[in-house]
């Protein structure tokens, strides 16, 4: 039997950055008792079905970045919300960060070395 797949789209949180000119804001703040990394796109952005403020969390930049990968994969971005001239709208990407997040993300799916794992 023949079997075609249609696999989402992946890529790298900084791929996905560079490709639509958005630069990252990590910043660090006192939560829960101690200091943590909070990490969102900088500027004019707003991803759709997430607070206006949304921010992934961790306890280094790189967690942080992950977290909120993670947490905006599949959503709405949209670029000028307040309706200017410039304003785009994009559907994200499922988004991992580095090396590590794909050797995570492949350790999570099936060994079949028939399935396509990630697209590049």
């Amino acid at each position: 039997m023949q079997i075609i797949r249609q696999t989402l789209e992946r890529m790298t949180i900084e791929s996905f950055a560079d490709q639509h000119g958005l630069k990252m804001l990590v910043k660090e703040a006192f939560l829960g008792g101690h200091a943590r990394f909070l990490a969102c796109f900088a500027g004019e952005v707003q991803i759709l079905s997430c607070p206006p403020e949304h921010a992934g969390q961790g306890d280094t930049e790189e967690e942080a970045i992950q977290d909120y990968a993670e947490q905006i994969s599949g959503k709405i971005l949209v670029i000028d919300p307040n309706g200017g001239v410039n304003r785009k709208n994009f559907k994200i990407p499922i988004l991992h960060y580095g090396a590590a997040a794909i050797q995570k993300l492949r350790a999570k799916q099936p060994s079949d070395p028939r399935k396509p794992m990630l697209n590049g």
